[in-house]
């Protein structure tokens, strides 16, 4: 299903092909300027896919004259914190989260089961929902913030740790997830994560 306008202006991280149909680019115009460090963004730990900031995203499109149109929103910073809602059972891996966050234009709230998380979904609209694939009921979750009218625009990340199943991985994918990042348990890998929906720069 094709993305609404409004849908794009919320997202905070974008795959090469996503970005090259809001530049009337090829895919792989937009690697190369990534692999050419012409394009900031990062690769998703532990595989070969790039990912690209809103912020990096603006900017490139700015500087050779495409209209970044509802992309160029304002600029994350500590009064335009970019809202992200965890999902686990993992007291450490919040923990981690929450460290990783600090300074970085991000208010995290952690939700400890799938229940509050979907209340919370919907009282508090974050940019983005991370959900652990190792939380009981994180597909069905992931299928209600996805399809629920309240949050439908919010993206939803899974969060696959290393010790997790392959098959835990596929179950979110067959629910719609198409972020999924595989995690250690280390405050770099977490850092990586908080890039990916767009909070860090460098």
């Amino acid at each position: 299903m094709a993305r609404t306008h409004e849908d794009m202006s919320r997202r905070v991280i974008f795959t090469t092909g996503e970005a090259a149909k809001l530049c009337n680019v090829s895919q792989q115009t937009i690697i190369r300027c990534f692999d050419a460090g012409r394009l900031a963004g990062f690769r998703v730990p532990g595989s070969r896919s790039r990912r690209i900031p809103r912020e990096s995203l603006v900017r490139f499109m700015m500087d050779n004259g495409i209209d970044p149109g509802g992309l160029s929103g304002e600029p994350i910073s500590a009064s335009n914190p970019r809202r992200v809602m965890l999902v686990t059972e993992d007291i450490a891996m919040a923990r981690v989260m929450e460290e990783a966050s600090r300074g970085a234009g991000v208010h995290i709230r952690v939700a400890r089961n799938a229940f509050e998380a979907g209340f919370m979904a919907a009282q508090e609209k974050p940019d983005v929902v991370m959900v652990d694939a190792a939380m009981a009921g994180a597909a069905e979750l992931c299928r209600h913030v996805m399809s629920d009218a309240s949050t439908s625009g919010v993206t939803v990340t899974g969060i696959v740790g290393d010790s997790v199943p392959q098959t835990s991985e596929e179950v979110l994918r067959a629910a719609g997830v198409r972020e999924i990042v595989r995690v250690r348990m280390a405050h770099e890998a977490m850092v990586e994560v908080l890039k990916g929906v767009g909070a860090l720069r460098g």
